[in-house]
């Protein structure tokens, strides 16, 4: 992803206290390539988000490190996209490419990379005042009422939106039927999944074309539960849930002399993020996520990666290592939703949401 564009700052990015929906210094992001995990809460964070036809935008911290997603990328999924699909954007991982991004409402320009247009467009937003950032942007972006349709990927196609509608609120769209946990959820996944493979081989060309992008979508989500840190899924999947509380509380209590803060719902976010990767990051899998992307770098570092993998793998051994305060340990599968929803408790408490 190509560096934060800071009007205020043309040497570098701006502080992150300046980032968000209520930034008083309007800041350009542009992803042009792949925006995932922190970067891609950075990316969600500016106030202007540029997309590309190389974007990809991806939250892989349950999959790939064991962690809680980004604070600022679970709060800007929570104000701007469908709970369903927050939920299986930020659990999953899946790849969202610019088409998606636009979509859903995450991007608010795209810019072709096509005749030098999106460097030509860099340029001269180095060059522009401050209060004229958004004329070079306005003419070098394309239409957003016509997207590029050849970016789209299946999560958003109305089979694929209905599916997951129904894996996080039932049949009948109910918040009374929203899955507790995490195995749950994959329980719904798998039903929604053994009804598109029925319908895969009906002799109905429709059919088949909507089953087809349900199943590649489930698929992909299905692998990702397998492959992630169970405590890592069922503390994300928590942290939604009580940005959401806090999202509807906010928004019962509002009336027309007191509009609700835009920031309350991303510092929560932040906050929660923060309190509970604190104490994952003295996980079993956090240490493990470590070690096997060492070893994954492995053929391309020699010798050097092998040597921080099993630095890596062992950190809590080391004799002379000083004890972590807190580590979390081993749980059975039956134990992780408790252990979880009592993380999510205790950095509620922190940051003084009850």
């Amino acid at each position: 992803a190509r560096p934060l564009a800071s009007p205020r700052d043309r040497g570098g990015p701006p502080p992150l206290a300046s980032l968000g929906p209520a930034a008083t210094t309007e800041v350009i992001a542009v992803a042009d390539g792949a925006a995932l995990g922190f970067g891609a809460g950075l990316w969600l964070a500016a106030s202007l988000r540029v997309c590309t036809e190389a974007t990809v935008v991806a939250l892989p911290e349950c999959r790939a490190m064991a962690l809680c997603p980004a604070g600022c990328a679970l709060g800007a999924l929570e104000r701007t996209v469908p709970t369903h699909l927050a939920h299986w954007i930020a659990l999953t991982g899946y790849p969202l490419t610019s088409r998606d991004c636009l979509d859903l409402g995450l991007a608010t320009h795209f810019v072709s990379r096509r005749d030098e247009r999106l460097d030509t467009l860099l340029d001269e937003l180095r060059r522009a005042p401050e209060h004229a950032l958004g004329v070079p942007l306005a003419s070098r972006s394309a239409d957003l009422s016509d997207p590029p349709a050849h970016l789209a990927s299946a999560l958003t196609t109305p089979a694929v939106d209905a599916a997951l509608r129904r894996v996080f609120f039932g049949d009948d769209d109910d918040d009374n039927v929203v899955p507790e946990t995490v195995a749950a959820v994959v329980a719904r996944v798998e039903a929604e999944r053994a009804k598109a493979a029925a319908s895969v081989g009906s002799c109905a060309w429709r059919t088949r074309e909507m089953a087809e992008p349900v199943l590649e979508v489930l698929d992909h989500g299905l692998e990702a539960f397998k492959a992630a840190s169970p405590v890592a899924l069922e503390t994300t999947y928590r942290v939604q849930r009580a940005l959401r509380r806090r999202a509807a509380s906010d928004t019962e209590t509002t009336t027309t002399t007191t509009p609700p803060s835009v920031m309350a719902v991303d510092q929560l976010a932040a906050r929660l993020a923060t309190e509970v990767n604190a104490k994952l990051v003295a996980s079993p899998d956090f240490v493990e996520a470590v070690a096997r992307d060492a070893a994954a770098r492995a053929p391309r570092r020699g010798s050097a990666a092998a040597a921080a993998a099993s630095v890596a793998a062992a950190p809590r051994s080391h004799k002379n290592r000083t004890p972590q305060p807190w580590v979390l340990p081993t749980l059975d599968d039956d134990a992780v939703p408790a252990f979880a929803a009592s993380l999510v408790a205790d950095a509620c408490e922190a940051v003084g949401v009850v």
